[in-house]
This record gives C-alpha cells, structure tokens and sequence, in this order.
C-alpha cells in the first residue's frame, strides 16, 4: 500500500505487527499490515474527510514502534479488555478520539472518547484509507 503519511517510523518488515498479533491473538486483514509497513505512526498528508455530512480529522496512525509517542500497545490493551479483543485501534484524532477495526466484521468505525459511542465509517479498510487520499 502507498505512504499517504509524513513523518512515518517505518518498519523494515511486518514483524513487529505480526508479535502484536501473536501476543494480542488476533489477526489483522493482510490490507492493514501492508498500510502499516509503510505508514506506520505517521501523520496523514489528507488529516480530514467527510462521512455523512460529518468532517473527521485523523492526527495520527498509531505505531507498532516501542517508545514512539503514538505507540499501538496501551491502546490495544485498553481495547483488549474493554470489547474483548473485537475492537482494534488504528489512529486518533487530536481529542484522542481513535478509529478502530471491529476484528469480526472488519469494519471502521470511529470511537468519540467524550461520548464513548462508536460510529462506522467503513465498510473495509481499503474503504477508509481511500478517504485520504
């Protein structure tokens, strides 16, 4: 998948994805390592788009880098625990708001932080990227 991102820590291969995965036990749809390979933790050229007559802004992917400052994992475990591993988080917006996978039906959907409800954007994640660009 193409770098739609700025400032992006880069990962040599899909190793550090696949460890999350493992140690997580889930599975991420191929489209979403490929993405993350080369965007991984970078911030979107294209921050803001429209679904249904809403504007949403993305700040940044998450990383699967340890010690960046949009690191994936404690939001992951947060996720983890609250959906019981259904809900993934793949970025936030700049009010930490995040926009997630739902593991089981592979959708996108974008979870307001102030009002805790989940509202879908997408049906997949090629969908969602195609947003930004």
């Amino acid at each position: 998948m193409e770098v739609i991102c700025r400032n992006v820590s880069k990962l040599d291969s899909d190793s550090q994805v696949r460890k999350a995965e493992k140690k997580y036990q889930f599975a991420f749809p191929e489209s979403v390592i490929d993405f993350f390979v080369n965007n991984n933790g970078g911030n979107p050229i294209k921050k803001e788009f429209a679904v249904n007559n809403t504007v949403y802004e993305i700040r940044c992917f998450l990383s699967f880098q340890d010690g960046d400052y949009n690191e994936i994992y404690t939001a992951l475990e947060s996720f983890q625990k609250e959906t019981n591993g259904k809900i993934l988080p793949l970025a936030k917006d700049s009010g930490d708001s995040y926009y997630c996978l739902n593991v089981e039906t592979e959708n996108i959907y974008y979870w307001d932080k102030e009002e805790n409800l989940y509202y879908k954007l997408a049906d997949t994640f090629e969908e969602f990227i195609g947003y930004l660009m």
